[in-house]
């Protein structure tokens, strides 16, 4: 935690909030804007073979009815796809302005963490903890699995996250096997050897 809040000193805040937010806007509407020309091409070759039909009826069309239905539905399938691709860009990019407008906020707060937590009490630290992470679990192998919650990812180096974030060895020293204690030992090592004697010995008639 220390480390990954430490990243944050190292970032100017402009630098944050232009490459990493103001870039994903724009990268969004880059992507929104080609789909959204790619889906009016796709209504224009529909249009197209639609109105190839009636050619095709006068027997004026190099296509026949079939091969007509089926660039038709094709046409339409395209175009459909598109438009529910754009809707979804449309939906990600007013998420990620949203972002943009609270990435202020965020940035303070984290930095704030970064400056407090080598200090602060255990109980605020758990709370830091419970903010910055969205996911948390250790597993049976004694390894720390553990997602950077995404509004403060954002302002962590996508290299350090890479090489902190996932599964990370905690450095747990696994529980030693549990031995019995000597005396004990001696004790059930005797009791056998008397066990096998008393089998050994021969039953009087």
């Amino acid at each position: 935690t220390g480390m990954l809040l430490n990243t944050i000193q190292d970032t100017p805040k402009d630098e944050s909030i232009e490459k990493r937010v103001l870039a994903e806007v724009k990268d969004l509407e880059r992507q929104l804007a080609d789909t959204r020309k790619q889906a009016d091409e796709a209504a224009k070759a529909q249009e197209a073979l639609e109105m190839e039909v009636s050619r095709c009826l006068m027997g004026q069309s190099q296509f026949t009815a079939e091969m007509l239905s089926k660039l038709i539905e094709q046409a339409a399938q395209k175009h459909k796809a598109l438009n529910h691709t754009a809707a979804e860009l449309e939906q990600k990019l007013a998420d990620q302005k949203k972002i943009a407008d609270g990435v202020q906020t965020y940035y303070d707060r984290f930095l704030g963490w970064s400056m407090e937590f080598g200090m602060a009490s255990l109980a605020r630290k758990r709370i830091i903890i419970a903010q910055l992470f969205k996911r948390i679990e250790l597993d049976r192998g004694y390894n720390l699995h553990f997602e950077v919650d995404w509004n403060y990812e954002q302002f962590i180096d996508s290299v350090n996250v890479k090489g902190k974030q996932g599964i990370t060895a905690v450095g747990i020293t696994l529980p030693p096997k549990v031995r019995p204690k000597a005396g004990k030992t001696a004790k059930a090592s005797q009791t056998a050897k008397n066990g096998r004697k008393r089998k050994a010995e021969p039953i009087s008639a």
